[in-house]
């Protein structure tokens, strides 16, 4: 109803048009310590011992369906320090990478996924929103730094209750004891059926070893419990006499003599259950495996969409999201309202694992990782990059000193990065560092015809 004065003080605050270089960025990581390899040592440090080979860590368990390569891929980057995934489009590399990083999260780990590109992000979110799963930090542009930021601030972040995580991790034990026992069940049978094809398969032989298995009365069953403790009897002289007692059972279960090994054991028990199913299928009038495959189909699915779900909820475990890690995503929240130069103060002083124990699966841009991550050497377990042959090797670094290991995705024929550095220059900047003495490394530096896919 009139004119209102209204006193005060604002701030205006223009956008910052300076940053800091990549040359500025690696010349930071000259100061911090690096006591441990990360991937960046793994490629380019041809002195580093080759790591001692990993004992074998199970089947490859996926929300994803996977070609026998894609589950070599998986099970390479539980151990590998440098894991090449390769191919031309189509291929199934991005479903591979995503599914090596739904793995490393099932067991416990920490994972960065980067490319050079908004699209490349896009096609992998795109990937991991077909499945249940963890529910990435995305980032990259303005917009989703602004939505990342706003999504932190709002307190959205959440630990799930001890039985709703237990809730789901029954229900995949059940759903894969379900699909083992039908898998089982139909190999059986398949093995039954080449057994009536091939009688000079090696059963007149397991009968001589084991006759006793071959009686109908004996419980193979009792058998196979039998065989899978004496497989997970452990180490150490307990599990030795453990064993030692397990053989002796089932040398009496099968009739067989002390010489006989668990391991002849088992393939006469292979054998015992496939001779039952092959008198089975003659009296029956033969093999009929439809309904069956149907069955096997539908319980593997299921497995998955178990596993996705428990990972979802794992992801947001009170060990994961709890009163030591919250306060660590509170402050990334307020950096990412920050300008960059006080963005930039303010992740440095998140130096420690706490930020990514609490979001345990970032998915974003190469351009933007000194911007929303902490320079800790080492802060994932896994450093992922796709589309890794338009990368040129200074912006793949400040990823590869953030990982452990690293997994390198692209196509051997697509088009490379190409920078307009000449010769000259190059030539001059190696023999000004001293480079010319490592002829190996000086030709990884080739940096207008080595991409990162290339050094891999």
């Amino acid at each position: 109803k009139g004119l209102q004065i209204v006193a005060g003080a604002g701030i205006y605050a223009v956008h910052e048009t300076g940053g800091t270089s990549r040359a500025g960025s690696l010349r930071a990581w000259t100061t911090e310590p690096l006591d441990e390899p990360t991937a960046f040592h793994w490629l380019y440090d041809e002195d580093l011992p080759e790591p001692a080979p990993a004992a074998d860590e199970g089947p490859v368990d996926s929300p994803y369906l996977l070609t026998p390569v894609q589950r070599e891929a998986v099970r390479g980057s539980r151990h590998d320090p440098v894991t090449l995934v390769s191919g031309a489009p189509g291929t199934g590399k991005s479903q591979t990478v995503v599914a090596i990083a739904c793995d490393a999260l099932a067991r416990g780990g920490h994972v960065l996924v980067a490319a050079k590109s908004d699209a490349t992000v896009d096609a992998l979110l795109d990937l991991l929103e077909r499945a249940p799963g963890p529910d990435p930090v995305v980032f990259g542009s303005n917009e989703r730094r602004d939505a990342l930021a706003a999504r932190l601030a709002a307190g959205d972040l959440q630990p799930v209750s001890e039985a709703r995580l237990a809730s789901a991790r029954t229900d995949l034990d059940r759903a894969r004891e379900r699909r083992d026992l039908l898998h089982a069940q139909l190999a059986d049978r398949l093995r039954a059926e080449q057994m009536l094809a091939t009688p000079e398969d090696g059963v007149e032989g397991a009968r001589v070893i084991a006759p006793a298995l071959f009686d109908p009365a004996t419980d193979l069953t009792r058998a196979g419990d039998l065989l899978e403790a004496a497989a997970n009897a452990g180490a150490g002289w307990r599990a030795r006499h453990k064993v030692g007692k397990v053989r002796s059972l089932l040398q009496a279960l099968a009739g067989a003599g002390p010489e006989v090994t668990v391991d002849d054991i088992h393939r006469c028990v292979d054998m015992a259950r496939s001779a039952r199913i092959a008198a089975d299928l003659v009296a029956g009038g033969g093999l009929d495996i439809d309904a069956d495959w149907e069955e096997l189909l539908d319980a593997d699915n299921r497995a998955r969409r178990a596993l996705g779900t428990w990972l979802a909820e794992e992801s947001r475990s009170t060990e994961r999201v709890n009163r030591s890690t919250l306060p660590a995503v509170a402050a990334l929240a307020t950096a990412l309202r920050s300008g960059r130069s006080a963005r930039r103060q303010q992740l440095a002083r998140l130096n420690d694992t706490r930020l990514t124990r609490a979001l345990p699966l970032w998915v974003g841009t190469l351009a933007d990782v000194d911007d929303l991550l902490p320079p800790v050497a080492g802060l994932f377990d896994l450093v992922i990059l796709d589309e890794a042959s338009s990368i040129d090797q200074p912006l793949a670094a400040v990823a590869l000193l953030r990982g452990r290991r690293a997994v390198i995705a692209g196509a051997p024929h697509q088009l490379r990065h190409v920078s307009f550095l000449s010769d000259e220059r190059l030539h001059e900047v190696v023999a000004t560092h001293g480079l010319d003495a490592f002829p190996a490394l000086a030709a990884r530096l080739d940096v207008r015809r080595n991409s990162i896919f290339d050094v891999a």
